[in-house]
């Protein structure tokens, strides 16, 4: 048997071929979130609050989130 075939015998099989980047793919879009927009005035205030924010500082954030019931 030469080199090239004794090689192939020991690369990896996969018998259900594509299996794996598909369920990677359901997982990706089943844990998607929607981006949601802010209004101008809000984001306005969020802009200026993050301009006070200074190398070192402690800064603590509240992230809401809404899950489907």
């Amino acid at each position: 048997m030469n080199r090239a075939n004794r090689a192939a015998q020991f690369q990896p099989f996969d018998a259900l071929k594509g299996l794996q980047e598909e369920l990677r793919m359901r997982e990706e879009r089943r844990n998607r979130v929607a981006k949601k927009e802010v209004s101008e005035e809000r984001a306005e205030e969020i802009s200026k609050e993050l301009i006070k924010v200074q190398k070192g500082s402690n800064v603590e954030i509240r992230v809401e989130v809404n899950t489907p019931a």
